[in-house]
């Protein structure tokens, strides 16, 4: 898989490490754009239900739950919000 960086962080480099030249900018602006989103990272907390003995697990992101009656019990993402829940930092990093 590729590494994906923003445009503007790119024009940014080229003008302060190497020039501000008009080619370089133009190279750097047709370049074709990868269709990317931020990941977002949770986790499943685990707590009591409310209404007999089923734990309950609840995104740390939005709040959807989910218990052993359902097939996404420990699911790697929130079947409602998509926050990928296989580790790594809440903050996206």
């Amino acid at each position: 898989m590729g590494d994906y960086i923003e445009r503007k962080a790119a024009f940014d480099a080229a003008q302060e490490h190497f020039c501000d030249s008009a080619r370089t900018l133009e190279a750097i602006e047709t370049l074709p754009a990868a269709d990317v989103r931020l990941v977002v990272r949770g986790r499943w907390i685990k707590t009591p239900s409310d209404i007999g003995t089923i734990d309950v697990e609840r995104c740390s992101i939005c709040g959807c739950e989910m218990n052993e009656r359902n097939q996404f019990l420990d699911a790697p993402f929130c079947p409602n919000c998509g926050a990928d829940m296989r580790g790594g930092d809440e903050d996206g990093e």
